[in-house]
């Protein structure tokens, strides 16, 4: 059963319910029982008196029980059902097996010279890099 539900048949008598009382069957704290209050109004359209002492409130009062209807369960549409599909799954496996390296050979890298001012930079060009980008 939800809260509201609950605070909703503790007030539905017209009586007014202690705040305290509320919040030890409800198990919340005050500012629950002011979000629940205010669930009931906004939602439900009840009309909910307050007694207060200064800013605190003391109990709460539901003054037009009769009008508030609170939906116990919501009935629940059923889909269409669907033709049948039938999905095939497939799965792509990459695997990399790393080369064999003997324990004593270490990898070598081959670099080559550049011999001229205009390969440079034609390299420069490729690579986006400016004139002002120094060695």
């Amino acid at each position: 059963m939800k809260k509201v539900e609950i605070l909703f048949t503790m007030m539905k008598d017209g009586s007014k319910v202690p705040v305290e009382r509320m919040i030890k069957q409800l198990n919340v704290k005050q500012g629950s029982i002011m979000c629940l209050i205010s669930a009931l109004r906004n939602d439900f359209g009840a009309d909910v008196l307050t007694e207060r002492d200064g800013r605190k409130v003391l109990s709460y009062q539901l003054t037009n029980a009769d009008d508030v209807k609170i939906p116990t369960k919501v009935a629940k549409n059923k889909a269409p059902k669907a033709a049948k599909v039938a999905v095939v799954k497939t799965k792509t496996r990459v695997s990399r097996k790393a080369a064999a390296v003997d324990a004593d050979e270490v990898p070598t890298i081959e670099v080559e010279e550049i011999d001229s001012d205009a390969e440079l930079a034609s390299l420069k060009a490729e690579l986006g890099l400016t004139e002002a980008y120094s060695e």
